[in-house]
């Protein structure tokens, strides 16, 4: 291998390493002495991708290309990076150029997928994905993982049993129980599925079954909490299926009285409503008395991590390699560890089964118990949760006075734009639900139809997944459960940031779904001062709007029940002036709802007294500060 190979493989080790730093020094070095050196660039670009600066890594790429035109590996970069800027006529160009050289690479065909539904082009989008669960068909388990990312669940929970059969690993038999639809076809089937779930992880528990995750990550059932149901019982079966390594005892390194405390997630390197949510706090408790270490699981090159980074005494960089990083956390010393979010990724739903600080904590990124036992504290507020809601929890449920985060405002987009940029008609009235294509509940259909009744000029927009079958399930729902108004529903290409803050200020009223609501949307929409109509319901995840009206002084649009929230919603559409109030009380209490340094404080004590006394042997009862 000689000298410019030998940089190149150097720089590549390091990018798998996560020291992004260091691969790009070792790029421009290989670069300073050969130039033409494609494979430099085009990991430059990815690096640059990675950091978020787009443009920047579509250079790098581009002369990559110019210098091996016939690389299709270049081409196939180039394309995802196109895709994740919502570039997609240039992303299924150059995706189509990676697949002239190589037409049945999975990776290549699933992005062009994803883009060309994206496009509106759902019938060649469908296409693509039968050609990537073709070519996975010869292998059973990645055909179960093709079905699960498509959504397909029952596809997905036969693909994995068919592999468990010649396959001696648990974690199949766990996958197969444990499929779960995004989208339901009605409240039956939500309800079927559920039973189905719960029958097959007691048949498992049973058995004797459970997954070893000293290595390979167990993957949380993401979509159970979007049920509406009280989740403690599952959940506690479903953290039975899995057996962490043994720990050795935490031993936290303490400084004369310095209390150090860590945060950890899988969401801190991107633009991610979890990142969003917990910023402002992390960074204005790292000001306190106390060492404020953060651990991101994967890139830490992103502008969002970067800066995370810059607030907080520490801020280290987890591998997605089990093993390594519960030593990584372990070797911290944090007394207190802070789950920003478990049930979303697979790398802290894992770590999260072992004891790696004397007090493990989880907050509401993800709103739904976790049913592991090394999980002592639920940390919520008193706004928020319902008078019952210590029976949801697994974990001892903490309520704050306040609303445990610090949300600044959204800035306004830069560029405006009219509804003909996003295909709507003008004439019409804006009801806009933007939430994840999960969210949609069988129950929330009456409410959606009955605003569609009641006002002849709504139409209400939604905005697509990824894939076409979640969106198709719930498009025949529609069709039978409203099939005289199913017409007026419009689902509207994924967005960009600035394009999802446009379409808020130009909607007339938010719809907030039940009985899983919306929260960074909301607040959202709060700093735009649009209005939004809600119901709050029974658990966490369906109160979170409710509460944020509450700071803000403003009642008037919180329902008591689905007949009350079609009327609320059809007014705030119909009466410009109850709308033009409720806005201008929204701007007016706006001081209430963000920026509030009183959960700094509210954390703060939690934190200290948490490290100082520990767990106290139980987690029933609420702890209120």
């Amino acid at each position: 291998m000689n000298d410019l190979e030998l940089l190149y493989q150097s720089a590549v080790a390091q990018h798998r390493a996560g020291k992004t730093d260091r691969a790009e020094e070792l790029c421009r070095q290989a670069l300073a002495s050969h130039g033409s050196f494609a494979r430099a660039w085009e990991l430059l670009g990815l690096i640059s991708h990675e950091r978020g600066e787009t443009l920047q890594a579509i250079e790098y790429l581009e002369r990559a290309i110019a210098l091996e035109p016939h690389w299709p590996g270049f081409f196939h970069d180039l394309g995802n990076i196109y895709w994740s800027a919502g570039r997609h006529d240039e992303a299924e160009r150059t995706l189509r150029q990676a697949l002239r050289a190589m037409p049945q690479s999975i990776p290549t065909l699933a992005t062009l997928g994803k883009v060309l539904y994206a496009l509106g082009r759902t019938g060649e989008s469908l296409e693509i994905f039968r050609s990537v669960l073709a070519l996975c068909a010869s292998a059973p388990e990645s055909l179960a993982h093709a079905y699960s990312e498509l959504g397909l669940a029952d596809e997905a929970r036969a693909a994995y049993r068919r592999a468990s059969e010649t396959s001696p690993d648990p974690a199949l038999r766990v996958l197969a129980a444990t499929q779960l639809p995004l989208v339901y076809e009605s409240h039956e089937h939500l309800l079927a599925c559920r039973r189905r779930l719960e029958s097959d992880v007691e048949a498992l528990l049973a058995a004797g079954v459970s997954q070893d995750i000293k290595a390979q990550a167990a993957k949380p059932v993401f979509s159970l909490a979007h049920q509406g149901l009280n989740d403690v019982g599952l959940q506690k079966k479903l953290a039975r299926l899995y057996r962490p390594p043994p720990m050795p005892p935490t031993r936290p390194k303490r400084e004369a009285d310095q209390i150090r405390v860590g945060f950890i997630s899988s969401y801190f390197g991107e633009y991610h409503t979890v990142a969003r949510l917990t910023f402002g706090l992390i960074a204005r408790l790292a000001r306190s008395d106390m060492h404020v270490t953060v651990f991101g699981v994967g890139p830490d090159h992103h502008p969002v991590a970067r800066a995370l980074a810059a607030a907080v005494h520490e801020f280290v960089s987890l591998p997605r390699d089990l093993s390594q990083a519960r030593q990584r956390i372990l070797d911290q010393g944090v007394d207190v560890l802070v789950y920003t979010d478990i049930g979303m990724d697979q790398i802290t739903y894992s770590l999260a089964f072992s004891r790696l600080a004397r007090v493990q904590c989880v907050t509401w990124g993800h709103s739904d118990t976790t049913g592991i036992e090394s999980i002592d504290y639920f940390i919520s507020s008193e706004l928020l949760e319902s008078a019952d809601a210590d029976d949801h929890y697994s974990e001892k449920l903490v309520r704050m006075p306040g609303l445990t985060l610090y949300f600044d405002r959204s800035p306004p987009p830069a560029k405006p734009l009219d509804r003909s940029a996003f295909g709507l008609d003008p004439a019409k009235r804006l009801y806009a639900c933007p939430q994840t294509i999960y969210k949609f509940h069988p129950d929330f259909d009456a409410a959606l139809a009955g605003v569609l009744r009641r006002d002849p000029q709504a139409q209400i927009v939604l905005i697509r997944s990824l894939y076409p079958h979640p969106d198709e399930v719930l498009r025949q729902r529609f069709a039978r459960t409203m099939p005289d108004v199913a017409d007026r529903i419009v689902f509207i290409r994924r967005l960009l940031h600035a394009e999802y803050f446009n379409l808020l200020m130009l909607s007339d009223v938010v719809l907030d779904p039940f009985p899983y609501g919306g929260c960074t949307s909301s607040l959202e929409a709060f700093s735009f001062g649009v209005p939004i109509v809600t119901l709050p319901t029974q658990f966490l995840r369906g109160r979170f709007t409710p509460a944020f009206y509450r700071r803000l002084g403003v009642t008037s649009c919180i329902a008591r029940n689905t007949a009350e929230y079609i009327d609320i919603a059809v007014r705030l559409g119909t009466d410009l002036a109850f709308r033009q109030q409720v806005r201008e009380q929204i701007v007016a209490g706006q001081a209430q709802l963000f920026g509030d340094d009183s959960v700094v404080n509210d954390w703060q004590r939690f934190l200290q007294q948490v490290a100082w006394t520990g767990i106290d042997g139980s987690k029933q009862g609420t702890t209120e500060l």
